[in-house]
């Protein structure tokens, strides 16, 4: 009766120990996956947020303006609007923006979609006399699916535009 008395004390005690064993192997084991690559899993779900630099600069008349943003594909901002474009066009894409002020207003753009959320280009400036300006192209290939532009000034949104990447 002693000996599986202190049978069973052995087996239950290495039992414990193994399964103690397993689960810091396990744990080590996920932490190089998920570290040595430099992001863990959760990161690329988190929306990074925009960084409040401009100081929301109101016309005469004491409110922000509305700013028009939208894509052609000629060279003029006079061309046709694009709001569903194939991938293999992208590159031939010229977005433009136009202020509803006569005054110059810094703003910056936010490109959201399946590609992740950013800024899009550098801080740019409306012109004074309404006219539009180009505010960049397209570098990279984008996965097909829906995808929105907003116009900010400081925290606040003054437009937007939404387009569809096709195959």
């Amino acid at each position: 009766m002693k000996d599986i008395i202190k049978s069973s004390t052995r087996s239950f005690f290495g039992g414990c120990f193994f399964m103690l064993g397993a689960a810091v192997a396990v744990s080590i084991i996920l932490m190089v996956i998920w570290v040595l690559p430099g992001e863990l899993p959760f990161e690329k779900y988190m929306v990074p947020q925009p960084t409040p630099s401009l100081t929301p600069r109101p016309t005469p008349t004491g409110e922000l303006p509305s700013i028009s943003i939208w894509m052609t594909l000629s060279p003029e901002p006079s061309g046709e609007r694009i709001t569903r474009i194939s991938k293999n066009q992208l590159p031939e894409l010229n977005v433009w923006a136009v202020s509803s002020s006569e005054d110059s207003v810094p703003f910056r753009i936010w490109l959201f979609g399946l590609m992740g959320n950013g800024q899009w280009g550098p801080e740019f400036e409306t012109s004074p006399d309404r006219t539009p300006i180009s505010v960049g192209k397209f570098e990279s290939a984008m996965l097909p699916g829906t995808y929105r532009f907003e116009v900010r000034i400081g925290d606040t949104k003054v437009g937007e535009y939404e387009f569809e990447v096709i195959e």
